[in-house]
């Protein structure tokens, strides 16, 4: 069994393309997971980072408080 640490580094993970390196604005280089699975007729990809710690909180709150 291999040790989460151990998974981007797993051969049949790599070919899958399981995980996918990616550049985030604030955090720089990262590993992201990729999409697990794959569509002929609607392939996936990562498109964006996530967000960082309170990105969107100010947008939530006033969507929230506007009655969603």
């Amino acid at each position: 069994m291999l040790a989460l640490k151990d998974l981007p580094a797993d051969p049949p993970l790599q070919q899958t393309g399981m995980f996918a390196p990616h550049a985030h604005p604030s955090e720089g280089a990262l590993r992201m997971l990729g999409i697990p699975t794959a569509f002929s007729r609607t392939p996936g990809s990562v498109r964006r980072p996530a967000p960082t710690l309170g990105q969107h909180t100010v947008e939530d709150l006033a969507r929230e408080w506007a009655g969603g």
